[in-house]
């Protein structure tokens, strides 16, 4: 299957990882591919300031930011007002394991990739995102992409997010 060819041209990134080399990558990367704008940071701090000066259409970061995390850098991008939390997040992280994935799909990223990178690969995910845009969803405890990837139809059964308490038998007591 041949994934479209997507175009940078509108693209404003921000890449904020700690890991000089990737960061140099995606950044090449992304100027090779004609995006209008590519910024990096290699600190939280840093990129607390660019997001709040420049705000940007997408977000790589890695994992293991100084100071705040990845997570926390995505948290703080989702709960930004405007178009800031709106915009795609990418987490890169060097060593996938089952909790990173989980605090990065809960931190609302949009995609997460695993280290080392190839443009192929990069190239593929982010047409991938720009076709296949996701609902996004805002209840009080999670601001970000719906993480749901099969669409099996609407849901079934009792939603646990809108019941605070229950004796069991499904009704709500507020």
């Amino acid at each position: 299957m041949r994934t479209p060819m997507m175009d940078y041209r509108g693209m404003k990134a921000l890449v904020a990882v700690a890991n000089k080399q990737v960061s140099q990558y995606l950044w090449h990367f992304l100027n090779a591919a004609g995006a209008a704008q590519v910024h990096s940071v290699e600190t939280s701090k840093d990129a607390l300031t660019s997001i709040n000066s420049a705000p940007c259409t997408h977000y790589f970061i890695g994992y293991t930011m100084p100071d705040l995390g990845g997570p926390g850098l995505a948290r703080f991008i989702r709960m930004s007002h405007g178009g800031v939390a709106n915009a795609s997040i990418v987490m890169l992280i060097g060593d996938p394991s089952p909790q990173k994935v989980i605090d990065s799909r809960d931190a609302g990223v949009n995609e997460i990739m695993g280290l080392p990178l190839s443009g192929k690969a990069l190239g593929e995910r982010l047409a991938h995102m720009a076709v296949n845009r996701k609902e996004f969803v805002r209840c009080d405890t999670f601001i970000g992409p719906c993480r749901r990837r099969l669409h099996s139809g609407p849901f079934k059964g009792l939603d646990r997010r809108r019941v605070r308490h229950s004796h069991g038998n499904g009704r709500k007591i507020a």
